[in-house]
């Protein structure tokens, strides 16, 4: 006789195993530099010869659910511990460096993990509607009747006015240096430029958020995110 078993059966009996055994699910979010969209800070964008590059410190940026599990792993929770929100947690919570900078302990990241693998994104979806019900006068309230670690989880970015999901995280500090493609398509502050202008643009260096979309080693469609 043969049995036949549902995907979603499998991928429930793997998830049981995994959190059962204690095991955190990391996100993965490498960077490709052949064929892929990347984001990073801009060094610098120069012409050499008849060629351009740029100069990019890549990172890795995650949005909304993505973002508190990579929070979670890199224990980024306890931002000032403020008194008007309830973040009275015990200092056995975390470890702080030599600035100041609060890290969640290793049971508490593996904690908060366990949680957020546990509910899902739409879980956290609806954590965060909880917090969209907030009034100007009862905006601490709201936050303070949850539950503690969902506190923890959406504390580093709880803002009553907006919301500012994304996270960025550096595992390589190693400059890439990339060659444009000649028919690149450039985009700054939502104005088109040429390669050129893009050059003379970057006279002026700031620490831009760049997308970066190579392909075949060259960049074919490039980005600034953000200029502060």
């Amino acid at each position: 006789m043969i049995y036949t078993v549902s995907k979603k059966l499998i991928i429930l009996l793997v998830w049981f195993i995994f959190v059962s055994l204690g095991y955190t699910f990391a996100i993965t979010q490498t960077v490709n530099e052949t064929n892929g969209v990347n984001y990073g800070y801009i060094k610098n964008i120069y012409k050499k010869w008849t060629s351009y590059y740029l100069s990019v410190d890549y990172i890795q940026i995650y949005n909304w659910y993505e973002a508190a599990l990579a929070r979670a792993e890199d224990g980024v929770i306890f931002n000032s511990l403020s008194t008007d929100y309830n973040q009275n947690y015990p200092k056995s919570y975390y470890t702080s460096n030599k600035d100041g900078g609060r890290f969640a302990t290793k049971t508490i990241r593996k904690k908060i993990n366990t949680y957020l693998t546990k509910i899902g994104s739409n879980g956290l979806e609806k954590i965060l509607n909880k917090l969209d019900t907030y009034t100007w006068s009862n905006w601490y309230e709201v936050f303070n009747n949850l539950p503690e670690i969902e506190r923890m989880i959406v504390g580093p970015i709880y803002d009553p006015a907006t919301w500012w999901g994304n996270y960025i995280r550096n595992t390589n500090t190693k400059i890439r240096n990339i060659k444009f493609s000649t028919s690149a398509k450039i985009i700054v502050e939502d104005k088109n430029f040429s390669l050129d202008e893009l050059v003379n643009w970057q006279k002026n260096p700031t620490q831009n958020l760049v997308k970066v979309f190579l392909k075949n080693s060259k960049i074919e469609w490039f980005r600034v995110e953000y200029h502060p």
